[in-house]
């Protein structure tokens, strides 16, 4: 008789034990999926605020450097070709424009890529910094360059005088549509700053 009822008391207690168990791991799957979902809300979000940030300002190329100062001073002493410095830029950031919204689709999908350990992680780690946006750009710098670098040059060869300079530097589209991502992940990471 005393070994039913150490029986039944152990089935008891394995109930319990069970039930917690089975509500710690339900807690831990909803709390991680929960995770996933906080920080691709968020990153959704500051993509999107960037991008309208810089689509909204006219100055994110600025090609003061050197190499493109001696592309259009040898267009001009040899050919008497002027472009201007200011137009070029305006045209370009014209174009890039377009390249940052083909390149959204390329961040968005690594949002949806991550991992829910990557999520825990970027929601754990110090607020110093911009984690998330890091995070993206780590994943996607090089595609997003590449797609702005691809928009760059079409768009370039639709204009004559940027067709031109293109010739003169040829490194032109390399150059700006690094500044082009750079600007954007810098002004997603404004938008993750602000938000702490």
């Amino acid at each position: 008789m005393q070994l039913k009822n150490i029986l039944k008391l152990n089935s008891v207690y394995l109930f319990i034990i069970l039930a917690i168990f089975s509500t710690t791991i339900t807690s831990c799957a909803f709390f991680k999926s929960k995770a996933k979902e906080e920080v691709s809300t968020k990153l959704r979000s500051y993509v999107e605020k960037g991008k309208q940030q810089f689509i909204n300002a006219s100055d994110n190329i600025n090609l003061s450097s050197n190499d493109i100062n001696k592309a259009l001073t040898a267009l001009k002493s040899t050919f008497g070709i002027v472009i201007n410095l200011d137009d070029l830029q305006t045209n370009l950031n014209e174009i890039a424009d377009k390249g940052i919204s083909l390149a959204e689709p390329i961040i968005f999908k690594a949002i949806d890529d991550m991992s829910v350990s990557d999520a825990i992680s970027l929601l754990t780690t110090p607020k110093s910094k911009a984690p998330m946006t890091e995070y993206l750009k780590d994943k996607t710098f090089d595609m997003t360059q590449n797609t702005i670098k691809t928009e760059l040059e079409k768009g370039m060869e639709l204009n004559n005088k940027t067709r031109v300079i293109k010739q003169f530097s040829p490194d032109i589209s390399n150059i700006a549509s690094k500044m082009v991502a750079n600007k954007l992940f810098e002004l997603i990471a404004n938008e993750e700053k602000k938000s702490k």
